[in-house]
This record gives structure tokens, sequence and C-alpha cells, in this order.
């Protein structure tokens, strides 16, 4: 079952914050898209999420829009998506309606229920997110994945372990995503504000990383420097876009109206 914040203990104190403290609005659900952005991109997982018949599906609202942004590119490709942590296995059946006919979406647990599963184009792997080798052989009878969610314990020391395993092993172009990472705050799940060692903290790391090739040789350019185009960062998620990562250069363009006028500099 997904950590709920309903269970934790408010806590008021806040230091060192860049902006002031919210003044919470009053509680109305808002779209985020005009009608005309709707038809245009219409969330088609949301809808298939909505219209869920088969098995219990457990997701925050918010991360839709995130899902589609970063995986609608992969829709109706032969692609091997890996799902760390099956619940119910509500969410298993959701991304095969959601990535199409050529998907092969596997999911991993440790509970042996979750064989039960296993159907079309569906396959469970029992076993500890945070065991290594256990990995390696999910990998080796199916490959690389296009895709990797970890949706697994949520514990901080298995996230960081699987990711730092995973993510070098994820195809070149594609994408890992870690979400409720709220727990990266709760101290039963190894998480506090700035504690070392949980994956919010890793990640802030990755951002000097992702930007060494302009660090002025304060950091040396990484694996991760050169595998990854971008790092997006949600509420409880975090999403990282795999890609060359070519070194970087400023391009300065005019027309030739300008040029002939002597306006460029």
């Amino acid at each position: 079952m997904k950590p709920s914040p309903a269970s934790i203990p408010l806590r008021a104190k806040s230091r060192n914050l860049l902006f002031s403290p919210c003044v919470c609005c009053p509680a109305t659900e808002t779209n985020p898209l005009s009608p005309a952005a709707e038809r245009e991109n219409p969330l088609t997982l949301w809808s298939e999420f909505l219209n869920n018949k088969q098995r219990t599906i457990h997701k925050w609202k918010h991360y839709f829009p995130a899902y589609e942004a970063h995986f609608s590119r992969f829709v109706n490709r032969p692609i091997l998506f890996l799902e760390i942590g099956c619940g119910r296995g509500g969410s298993l059946q959701m991304w095969k309606r959601y990535f199409g006919p050529y998907a092969r979406i596997v999911g991993i647990d440790i509970n042996p229920e979750s064989k039960t599963f296993e159907e079309d184009q569906i396959e469970v792997r029992i076993g500890s997110q945070s065991d290594l080798p256990f990995l390696q052989t999910v990998l080796d009878e199916f490959g690389t994945p296009a895709i990797v969610l970890d949706d697994g314990s949520h514990r901080m020391h298995d996230i960081v372990e699987t990711f730092r395993f995973l993510y070098p092993r994820t195809a070149a172009d594609g994408v890992y995503l870690v979400e409720d990472l709220h727990t990266a705050y709760w101290d039963e799940f190894g998480g506090g504000l700035r504690r070392e060692g949980t994956f919010i903290e890793l990640c802030k790391s990755l951002i000097d990383e992702l930007n060494a090739d302009l660090s002025r040789d304060a950091l040396p350019a990484t694996e991760f420097t050169c595998s990854t185009l971008s790092m997006h960062f949600y509420d409880s998620m975090v999403a990282l876009e795999r890609g060359r990562h070519p070194p970087s250069k400023d391009i300065r363009i005019s027309g030739r109206a300008s040029l002939l006028k002597g306006l460029l500099k």
C-alpha cells in the first residue's frame, strides 16, 4: 500500500526556507490544462485509470500528467517496461493497456502472491529490489528496460541501491522514474529533511553532475553527466531522461537584415 501523509504527524517547524511559508488556498480542484489543451493533449492514461475495471490501482492524482509527459513517446513501441512494486496488480494492467500490444511489462515484488498477476504481456519476478544479483537475473532474462518505474519499498536504502544499479543499465534513450518520494522526508523510511543518504539528497548532487561541463573544472564529468539529458522534479516524484549529452555550446543567431544594419555586435 502506498504510504499516506495522513498517518504522519504534522511538524510546524520550518528552517532555512527560501520562500515564505505557504498560506494555503481553499481546497478547490483546478485543472492545469485549458479545454483547448485538453483536446490537443488528451490524458489517455488518466482515462485508463478512471475507467479501470480490473485489479486495484493505487496512485496519486498529480502523477498522471508527469507520466504522460515522460512515457507517451513509448506508446505502441516494442519496449520493456520494468515496474518495481506490483501492489495489487492493477498498475501492471494499466501499463499494458497504455503502452499497447508491443510492450512487455515486467513487475518485481517480494510478495510471492504477485505471481498471480501474470497474463499476456505481463510477467512477474519475485525478489528484493536491493538484491543486485536478483536484478541482474531479471536483466539477463528480459533485456534492457526502456523505462524503470520505482514504486517499491519506498525505503531510501532500497531506492538508492536500485538506482545505482539499474540507471546505467536502462536504455540509452530511456526514462528512470521514482515515485512516492515524500518518504524521503519520513524517518521510518530512512528519510528526513536534508538527511544524508536519501534519494532526494542524491538527486541534489546529481544536479551538479548534470552541469559538470560548465563547472569550470570544479567537477569532472561523470558517466551520469554523459548519459543524462535532464532531471525533472515533481511533488513526490523524480524523472530522469537518459540520452547522449554532447558538449554544451552557446550559439548566437541573427537575421540578415540585422547584419546589414550593423546591429549585431
